[in-house]
């Protein structure tokens, strides 16, 4: 059985992000260079989340007119 199963929660996105369903706007997966996502499954949990809180800050700073 897996984690998900027993607590009843999701993993976050940014574990296996869906990199094609990316929003045009404020979508932190478009701040993700492509090199960074050939390699993403290389990285842990915890650099993960430290790469998608950084794509997250520029994703909420975009300013469209």
């Amino acid at each position: 059985m897996n984690a998900e199963k027993e607590t009843g929660m999701s993993e976050p996105d940014y574990v296996h992000p869906q990199w094609g369903e990316a929003r045009q706007v404020h979508d932190w997966r478009n701040h993700i260079p492509e090199e960074i996502r050939d390699i993403w499954g290389t990285f842990s949990v915890g650099q993960r989340a430290a790469l998608h809180a950084w794509a997250e800050d520029l994703a909420d700073m975009e300013e469209w007119d």
